[in-house]
């Protein structure tokens, strides 16, 4: 008598077939998990090397940071994300140590991704850094490094060397190699006055402008001019030959034009003036004002004898010492440098 066993390989099916289910389950997951961890690490490379980039173009820009400042933020914007930089100041500056910053840049990853519904990966790094301010060690309202023309017309002195600003009652007025045939300084006062090579080594003194580097090329300005474009703030403006200043706006910037200047506006400007030439002041600009300084005859610097004789005519522009409006213009200038051994590329963990 035997005995069948009935259904035995229905079980056995559902038991495979649940066997096969967990597995090829499992391996999904582990497919899935790949995939994510791999996304991860993309994602964190990529947060990672958005944070610096940040960081480095932070550094490499010209955010006018004054000595004042105590913070500053800027976002910038890439293809795949963007980066919040934040300085922040952890040591004003102490007689002649620069101010120190901390400089945090944090990269966050807005596209990409591998898949969908990953939460945007972010990284941050920091640097320490130091501020060097702008500086341009001008003495007087008018500095030229050539021949100084001013016939006495008016007896309106078409410079003065009062601090306009009020932090001192008097300073240098006029650096000038010597007079051109004719010419009166009458009515300004303090006047310093250096002749031949002797006065073009003392306007490179009382400026620190290199002005043979500048002509080679190793100047990079705000703006071309002319056309003249609409601007804020204090930037650097840049004329390659000749240029007549004929604005007729409230101007604040520092102009530098390469060869020589004639002002023919009405207008006030603030700030910094450095001319290559010579510089022509006519009696049709009568009621302009310059507040701030004015170097010309640079080119001297270069070749001797080559800038010409600057004319001011009395009764036209007055050229007013104002080291307020110097201070604004070099701000523009200051620039942060990274202290060497300081950077942190786990910010987030301290």
């Amino acid at each position: 008598m035997s005995t069948r066993i009935r259904g035995f390989i229905l079980p056995t099916t559902l038991m495979v077939m649940t066997i096969l289910t967990v597995m090829l389950t499992a391996a999904f997951i582990m497919v899935s998990a790949e995939f994510r961890a791999s996304d991860n690490a993309l994602a964190i490379a990529r947060a990672s090397a958005l944070a610096q980039a940040g960081l480095e173009d932070y550094l490499s820009r010209n955010r006018g940071v004054a000595g004042a400042t105590i913070y500053d933020s800027l976002r910038i914007t890439y293809g795949s994300g963007y980066a919040d930089v934040v300085a922040t100041r952890v040591k004003p500056q102490i007689g002649s140590r620069l101010a120190v910053w901390l400089v945090r840049s944090s990269g966050v990853v807005t596209s990409g991704a591998l898949l969908t519904g990953q939460m945007q990966a972010q990284r941050s790094v920091a640097q320490l850094a130091t501020l060097n301010p702008g500086v341009l060690p001008l003495k007087g309202a008018f500095v030229a490094a050539n021949p100084l023309y001013s016939p006495n017309t008016s007896p309106v002195a078409p410079i003065n060397g009062s601090d306009f600003c009020g932090a001192q009652d008097s300073v240098a007025l006029l650096i000038a190699t010597n007079d051109a045939a004719g010419a009166t300084l009458a009515g300004m006062s303090p006047v310093r006055q250096y002749a031949g090579a002797t006065g073009r080594s003392m306007v490179l003194d009382s400026t620190h402008v290199d002005w043979a580097s500048l002509l080679a090329g190793n100047f990079t300005p705000d703006y071309t001019v002319p056309p003249w474009p609409g601007w804020t703030g204090y930037p650097v403006l840049y004329a390659p030959g000749n240029l007549t200043f004929s604005l007729t706006l409230t101007t604040a910037a520092i102009l530098v034009v390469q060869g020589n200047l004639t002002l023919t506006s009405t207008a006030q400007f603030k700030g910094i003036i450095l001319v290559g030439g010579h510089i022509v002041v006519p009696t049709s600009a009568a009621g302009a004002k310059v507040y701030g300084a004015v170097v010309t005859g640079l080119s001297n610097l270069v070749t001797a004898n080559s800038a010409g004789t600057d004319t001011v005519m009395r009764g036209a522009t007055t050229f007013y010492w104002d080291p307020c409006e110097i201070t604004n213009a070099l701000n523009g200038m200051a620039s942060m440098a990274p202290m060497r051994h300081t950077f942190m590329d786990t910010w987030a963990t301290y």
